[in-house]
């Protein structure tokens, strides 16, 4: 048995206890026929209190899973089988140590909400290891096979029938309670399922977005996406990012922003399961990487694995990380000379022109002007500052675009 195996098979141990116990302490003191097996045992302990209702709920799986095998196959895996015997031999134990067990909490309402909760808990935390603890699942799977309807119809109408039998059992009040333990008891499971996976979604658009980016990369040390969008009312193109943080991530970065860019437009999403590197799971390489510890790490370059079109990638990404590489737009009048004036302002400054699209087919103004992107190349950060400050001075309006690898 591998550790991933064993870690499997201890967790759905424990949760299995919990599940019983959440049964066995509190919703049996108060017959609280809540659903599934578990609600069956007890309704049917009413009518036959010799048996204990661990003995009913071992019973009445193994019923369920040989119905289960006959009728729709062996797509019950071993886990599964494993977590209901868990189940059904800890409520025999807790009957044998604990018998005639009083209720632990003073009304019958505040123990199911307790019950409920627990048990939720523990059926959650099994279903997480991609096994169940038997029960009315089978039912549903069973009654889907057979008159087409949806699993989770079919699961409804098994847990109403308990509900009904509990009814006859011990009567109105124990009925009702069962009804909200049901509606209950599929809340918290999917809250604890999927709560724990929760992260927040950050989309950012702001005319600072490099400084931003550049804070969730290396201080926050989450990757983001960039996007180039367009504003729908001044037709403005920005860079807007993307990124997926935790709850305490996402208060630093929010802490930052406002900070850094008050005029920053942020739109916030709750995301509720994120699968991938990063959040959960690493790739076997990077187990391999962070295996390593406290030691040095030396990158060897030779002439047999020098790749040159990544040397020069890599050469243009750290150009544009310190703002050595400057992409920006501007709108110019569509007549001749507005490009040289363009080009020499660019010279005086200092800066080295990279590229530059003059796209006199890409109108703006009712054709006044035409949109001119450049690329240049500069000192640093206080360059770029310099080089909007002067461009701004004549009257331009610059518009920083993504900086692209060149």
């Amino acid at each position: 048995m591998n550790s991933n195996t064993l870690k499997k098979v201890v967790i759905t141990t424990l949760a299995s206890i919990v599940v019983s116990a959440g049964v066995y302490f509190f919703m049996v003191p108060y017959n609280l026929t809540i659903g599934g097996t578990a609600g069956l045992s007890i309704a049917l302990s009413k009518f036959f209190p010799e048996i204990s209702v661990g003995v009913f709920q071992l019973g009445i799986n193994i019923i369920l899973f040989i119905l289960a095998f006959l009728l729709i196959g062996a797509e019950f895996g071993g886990l599964s089988i494993y977590a209901t015997i868990v189940v059904s031999v800890s409520l025999i134990g807790f009957g044998k140590m604990f018998p005639n067990i009083k209720p632990l909490v003073d009304t019958p309402f505040m123990s199911m909400i307790v019950g409920v909760g627990v048990t939720a808990i523990g059926i959650a935390l099994t279903l997480n290891q991609n096994a169940s603890t038997g029960g009315t699942d089978i039912v549903g799977k069973i009654l889907n096979e057979y008159i087409h309807v949806d699993i989770s119809v079919g699961v409804f109408i098994a847990d109403f029938s308990v509900v009904v039998m509990g009814y006859f059992a011990y009567g109105i009040n124990a009925a009702m309670y069962a009804i909200v333990g049901i509606l209950f008891n599929a809340v918290v499971i999917d809250k604890v399922l999927t709560g724990y996976k929760t992260r927040i979604k950050v989309y950012i658009n702001s005319r600072k977005w490099e400084g931003i980016n550049d804070y969730i990369l290396n201080v926050i040390v989450r990757g983001s996406t960039l996007y180039e969008v367009k504003g729908g009312f001044n037709k403005s193109e920005r860079v807007m990012i993307e990124t997926i943080l935790t709850r305490p991530e996402y208060i630093k970065l929010m802490t930052f922003i406002k900070e850094f860019d008050n005029n920053a437009f942020v739109n916030v999403a709750t995301v509720s399961e994120v699968s991938g590197e990063g959040f959960s799971y690493l790739t076997e390489e990077n187990k391999k990487v962070l295996k390593e510890k406290n030691k040095k790490v030396v990158s060897v370059i030779s002439g047999g694995n020098i790749d040159v079109l990544m040397i020069s990638s890599m050469i243009n990404k750290g150009l544009i990380r310190r703002d050595r590489i400057f992409n920006f737009s501007l709108n110019i009048p569509d007549k001749p000379g507005e490009l040289a004036k363009v080009v020499d302002l660019i010279a005086e400054l200092g800066a080295n022109v990279v590229k530059l699209e003059h796209n006199q087919f890409k109108n703006l103004s009712r054709f006044k002007d035409v949109e001119l992107q450049v690329t240049v190349e500069t000192n640093g950060s206080e360059h770029i500052k310099n080089l909007v400050q002067a461009f701004e001075e004549k009257g331009y309006e610059v518009i920083k675009i993504k900086s692209k690898i060149i």
